[in-house]
């Protein structure tokens, strides 16, 4: 499924929807080129990563973030995708290993020599209250100045690749002139102003 939210297109599976059978790379391609529309493509390969459609994708991004949940059984069930993105990583590609809902419980040595990887962001888990509070609002977690302290460095690791991290830093705190509006659309606002000016 594709959904454009301020100019980025998010490519994701819809578990509402019926599996495609006959997706190739073909077709992957096709996708990816009818969504040039937007300067990014946030695209959610899930557990497809061995599917034939996926591998022309790989090597035309530009970053590849492996989102990694560190529990133990969850690992385990994902050892062979893991093995996936390590060998990636091994060829050039350009994989970043991300550790979602990082807490204290974790010891990200231990859990680093485990993996055979040295994860460069840690991504901690957020209250839930935060979570259910922003989508029940149709807001992003992140415009919530607890979410926002808390995420702020680990997300700036994986957006200084994408987007000046000034930019960034500047549309977090510049909240006057866009009200209601959330963190993805003043950013946008701001790069158009830019643009402007140019």
């Amino acid at each position: 499924m594709e959904t454009i939210i301020d100019d980025i297109i998010w490519i994701v599976p819809d578990s509402r929807m019926d599996t495609v059978e006959n997706w190739d790379s073909l077709k992957m391609m096709k996708l990816l080129y009818a969504s040039k529309r937007a300067p990014i493509s946030i695209i959610d390969i899930g557990t497809n990563i061995e599917h034939e459609s996926i591998d022309p994708t790989l090597t035309s991004a530009d970053m590849i973030l492996a989102v990694i949940n560190p529990q133990p059984v969850e690992i385990k069930q994902n050892i062979d995708r893991l093995e996936t993105l390590l060998n990636f990583k091994k060829e050039g590609y350009p994989v970043e290993f991300v550790i979602n809902f990082c807490n204290s419980g974790i010891n990200r040595k231990v859990l680093s020599s485990y993996l055979k990887i040295s994860p460069s962001i840690f991504i901690p888990a957020v209250n839930p209250k935060y979570i259910y509070k922003a989508v029940y609002r149709n807001k992003i977690p992140l415009d919530y100045p607890e979410v926002e302290e808390q995420l702020f460095k680990p997300l700036s690791a994986i957006i200084k690749n994408i987007i000046p991290l000034g930019l960034f830093k500047e549309v977090l705190k510049d909240r006057s002139s866009y009200k209601d509006s959330n963190i993805i659309h003043r950013l946008k606002e701001k790069l158009l102003n830019l643009k402007i000016f140019r």
